[in-house]
């Protein structure tokens, strides 16, 4: 079992316990058998995608904290967590920075890279 698969487990017993619910009412909850609930929670299993996303709704947590359960292991914690969003806009993904347009320039003038002073 890895560290992940461990740290996940956890958390997941944490959760569910925290909110009082039972690995039957979770089970259930998200349309899978006690025992393969179990085995989440045994860290013999790992919640597909769509299973943690249910997971998150269920324990009323944002499903990226199951990317990382070290950091987001209690139900405080976890409600904490920030909901993904991505860094820019997706009609800005292709843009460049002023430094990275000055480096393209310069490989164009066929010039080589400024030194950064490392």
């Amino acid at each position: 079992m890895t560290k992940y698969t461990e740290d996940l487990a956890k958390m997941l017993r944490a959760l569910r316990r925290a909110c009082g619910f039972s690995q039957e009412n979770v089970a259930h909850a998200l349309g899978i058998r006690l025992s393969t609930y179990v085995y989440y929670e045994s860290g013999r299993v790992i919640p597909n995608a769509q299973e943690l996303l249910a997971l998150g709704r269920a324990f009323d947590v944002p499903p990226a904290c199951f990317l990382y359960p070290e950091r987001w292991a209690g139900l405080e914690q976890a409600r904490a967590c920030p909901d993904y969003a991505p860094a820019l806009e997706p009609s800005r993904l292709g843009e460049l920075t002023p430094s990275e347009k000055e480096l393209v320039a310069r490989s164009r003038r066929g010039e080589a890279p400024e030194k950064t002073g490392e």
